[in-house]
């Protein structure tokens, strides 16, 4: 996947590249912003960019293998087709 700097590339890179761009994804419980960053793991997942959305989401088998602290209240979630269901929230820093 190529590398994009936000706001630096060039009128044409989101149409070159797509609306995605690479993410670490993880739990920091003792972060506290805005001084630094969260504690992650440097692994990198691709993300879509949806500027659409209300909420972020990802796949709840990611969520778990990386153990991210569920939170306490389900949500409700929306696709394209408008049709709601409950799914589970976990606490996550990107």
């Amino acid at each position: 996947m190529a590398r994009v700097r936000c706001g630096t590339s060039g009128p044409r890179s989101l149409v070159s590249h797509g609306a995605r761009l690479q993410v670490e994804v993880g739990f920091d419980p003792n972060y506290h912003q805005p001084v630094g960053r969260p504690a992650i793991p440097d692994d990198r997942y691709t993300a879509l960019i949806d500027t659409g959305a209300g909420i972020s989401c990802i796949d709840e088998e990611l969520a778990e293998r990386l153990r991210l602290p569920r939170h306490e209240d389900t949500g409700m979630v929306w696709g394209v087709v408008g049709e709601g269901y409950r799914a589970t929230r976990y606490m996550a820093h990107l």
